[in-house]
Order: structure tokens, then sequence, then C-alpha cells
């Protein structure tokens, strides 16, 4: 079999084998490789989907791509958000 032509850059592995040829911005997946959607569709589908997340105001607000001083305010929202709270154990005592 001749090989099948991949454009790239491409989103998928490189040791995949396609059984079509791959247009660029093609998504694919799988063995053997298929399209599975295009890139544009994928970045705005991630777009929208980071909109939605709690943390994402602190993001907008850093200056670079790491900012140490909110790590741990990024950690605990991103922890609360998909693990739920806390047991009580390891909840910060109450201020009075």
């Amino acid at each position: 079999m001749r090989p099948i032509p991949v454009a790239k850059p491409l989103l998928g592995r490189e040791e995949e084998e396609a059984v079509a040829a791959v247009a660029d911005g093609d998504v694919i997946a799988g063995v053997p490789a298929r399209r599975v959607g295009r890139l544009e569709m994928s970045v705005a589908m991630l777009k929208a989907k980071n909109q939605t997340f709690p943390w994402r105001q602190l993001i907008e607000k850093r200056n670079s791509e790491f900012d140490p001083n909110m790590e741990e305010e990024l950690t605990r929202m991103r922890v609360q958000h998909f693990y739920g709270a806390p047991p009580a154990s390891q909840k910060p005592p109450k201020q009075t």
C-alpha cells in the first residue's frame, strides 16, 4: 500500500496511519486514523468550554502564562470544580 499524504500541521499522532488524504486543518484520530473534525471547530469548542470555568477571570488577569501568586487559588478552584468541596477535616477553620 502506498503512503497517504498528510498535511502539516495536524492534530493527531504522527505514527497513525491515515486511510485517506489528510487536508490542512483536519483533526484525525483512531487506528487507522480517520478525520474526526476540523482544527477550527476544536479551537472554537475549547474556547466556549473555557468561558464556563469559574477561574476564567483569574486567568485573564495574569500577565504571563504562569503566575506563582495565583497558583494556590487556581488549584483550590480547580479541585473544588472537578472534585467537589474538600472533606470537613481538610476545610480551613472558620474565622470568628
